[in-house]
């Protein structure tokens, strides 16, 4: 059985309770991957020692410093050592023990409670370079999962944002995609006209095709702001979008009133083109 397929059956046997085989079958794949920042989050939840919380939750951090809500755990982990200072080992023979993992458990699953747009988050994190930030909060998604289906799908995210990180490919801010995807039809649009006045820039009685520059830059914007995930103020401002990376509709919107802006002078260019031809003569024969 692969890596991935015992990490889900270790999450299955958490979410049904039966805490001792998960914790082994987790301490197993700790040991064979160590470097597996989900295992280790897990463990914080499963070991029995109150010790063994902390170390579990030190070695998320070594994984990955920016684990923010483990560190938040850890932190509260080390004021109750501070406020019970003969170790909480002591009490693993009484019935106290069992009390204070479950309830140790329930803090760090109300720590790593997020709303419902995680995924929407490490999309954004993703979008914006800031890797490190997308797999932890990919991470924290998984061991919130109650869906195997959805747990794997999170986890071949995870499995992609890593071999990312590791063939260590350059970052491209979306506002530089979106300028190299908007510069090609303005400057098409701008050929044309070139072409249809002839090198009479100015004296072409056309002036009306040079107005066009603009509607075709805006829309090709538009058509660019649709395909790239960023925040922008335009999904707010005309779309009265909350979320600021604008929903399906508002992209479909942007999309079809970029088109429509680039179209219409392109329409119009064609026009002059056909009633230039109706009245074009061909010169007599030079000889």
């Amino acid at each position: 059985m692969s890596s991935s397929a015992r990490l889900r059956q270790a999450v299955a046997l958490a979410r049904e309770g039966r805490r001792v085989e998960a914790r082994d079958m987790f301490l197993v794949l700790a040991n064979e991957d160590p470097q597996n920042e989900l295992v280790w989050i897990w463990l914080t939840g499963l070991v029995d020692s109150f010790q063994d919380k902390i170390v579990a939750c030190e070695n998320v951090l070594t994984i990955n410093p920016d684990n923010e809500k483990v560190r938040a755990y850890l932190h509260q982990l080390l004021a109750q050592q501070d406020e019970l200072p003969g170790e909480i080992e002591v009490a693993a023979a009484a019935v106290p023990t069992a009390k204070v993992v479950s309830q140790s458990s329930e803090e760090f699953s109300t720590t790593l409670s997020e709303p419902a747009d995680l995924r929407e988050q490490a999309r954004l994190f993703e979008h914006e370079g800031r890797f490190a930030e997308a797999l932890t909060t990919l991470r924290t998604l998984a061991s919130l999962t109650r869906d195997s289906r959805e747990f794997d799908r999170i986890y071949r995210e995870i499995t992609r944002l890593e071999r990312l990180q590791q063939e260590r490919i350059k970052y491209v801010a979306p506002s530089t995609s979106i300028v190299r995807m908007a510069f090609g039809w303005p400057l098409l649009y701008l050929c044309l006209v070139f072409v249809q006045a002839g090198g009479k820039f100015f004296s072409y009685p056309a002036w009306y095709l040079w107005l066009g520059i603009p509607f075709v830059a805006f829309g090709s914007y538009l058509i660019a702001l649709s395909e790239v995930n960023i925040r922008h103020p335009i999904w707010k401002a005309l779309f009265a979008e909350e979320k600021s990376t604008g929903s399906a509709f508002a992209r479909f919107a942007a999309g079809a009133a970029g088109w429509l802006l680039i179209l219409i002078p392109h329409l119009i260019l064609v026009g002059d083109s056909i009633l230039r031809l109706q009245s074009f003569k061909i010169p007599a024969y030079p000889f």
